[in-house]
């Protein structure tokens, strides 16, 4: 392992890399995983074409699996109550974009009568995330009438009127809470001004989230779309692939960035990265906005109609 950072250290990811992939890792270790997956992801781009890039974005994706394994056992082999266990694993598959089973663990908690917000804004973020856009606002809808709820229960609201597109109302619905820099609220803050076309507000909502949390796959992803420095983007697009590769919103970011240049063959690089996060999820709000607007730059209207429907 500390040969594998050493190589890191003089940007050998090639060997750092295939140091670590002949190790015999036991089953919990995360940390030395997490290591192979940032330097499969750097080794990536070092790649001189598009299709050996997302082959080791593949692999690390592969070995985030594992990562996300590992944490699902140790929450089931820890003292925890079964309800806490149930949280714990939620969290390790939201964070592995994993909705379903997600939803899954959540659903062991309770019925949402009794269970506690925490696990209900999950269930809210994870039912959104998965494109269950009406039970989203079904359980929104219980929760206002039955007046539970917290700050991030509002930001599920905010997040529910972006996917609708009900800008004006996601808006206001967060505007509060983006106002006592409540993190999930500017994150959604920088994604609503980016997509209203304010660029400026959407910079000033990353810094303050960036600030409050910069070691985050969220933060390296406002970054990856604020920042003005391209190679700072690029840098952050990186950043956060090492901490989940498997995130479809960064690839789709890439595609579009890579439309938007004037490379004449840009597509060629565009449409496999783009295609490959509607394949990581071809549910995910991004993957499809990319996808429809690669396509529609390269005069495909027909093929981006049933995207954009």
């Amino acid at each position: 392992y500390a040969i594998a950072l050493s190589h890191r250290s003089k940007g050998d990811f090639d060997k750092g890399s295939a140091l670590l992939s002949t190790l015999k890792l036991p089953d919990s270790d995360i940390d030395v995983r997490m290591e192979l997956i940032y330097q499969l992801i750097q080794m990536g781009d070092n790649s001189p074409n598009t299709e050996d890039f997302l082959k080791l974005s593949s692999q690390a994706t592969d070995v985030y699996k594992a990562v996300t394994a590992a944490k699902v056992a140790s929450a089931k082999g820890s003292q925890a109550e079964a309800a806490e266990k149930s949280v714990i694993m939620a969290d390790a598959y939201i964070a592995a974009r994993s909705w379903e089973q997600a939803l899954r663990e959540l659903d062991k908690v309770g019925s949402l009568d009794v269970a506690p917000v925490k696990v209900i804004n999950r269930t809210i973020l994870a039912s959104l995330s998965s494109g269950r856009i009406k039970e989203a606002e079904v359980i929104l809808t219980q929760m206002n009438r039955a007046k539970k709820g917290d700050d991030v229960t509002q930001t599920m609201w905010g997040y529910y009127y972006m996917l609708t597109h009900q800008f004006t109302k996601a808006s206001d619905a967060i505007k509060p809470l983006v106002d006592k820099n409540l993190f999930p609220a500017l994150v959604l803050d920088t994604y609503l001004n980016l997509t209203t076309g304010k660029p400026a507000k959407a910079r000033q909502s990353a810094a303050k989230a960036i600030e409050i949390a910069p070691d985050s796959t969220d933060s390296q992803m406002l970054v990856a779309y604020t920042e003005r420095d391209p190679i700072a983007s690029r840098h952050a697009f990186l950043n956060a692939l090492a901490f989940t590769p498997n995130l479809p919103e960064a690839y789709a970011l890439r595609g579009l960035q890579t439309t938007n240049t004037t490379d004449s063959r840009k597509f060629e690089t565009a449409n496999p990265l783009v295609e490959y996060a509607y394949k990581l999820d071809p549910k995910n709000s991004y993957a499809l906005m990319a996808k429809a607007i690669c396509l529609l730059a390269q005069k495909r209207s027909l093929e981006a109609q049933p995207v954009v429907l």
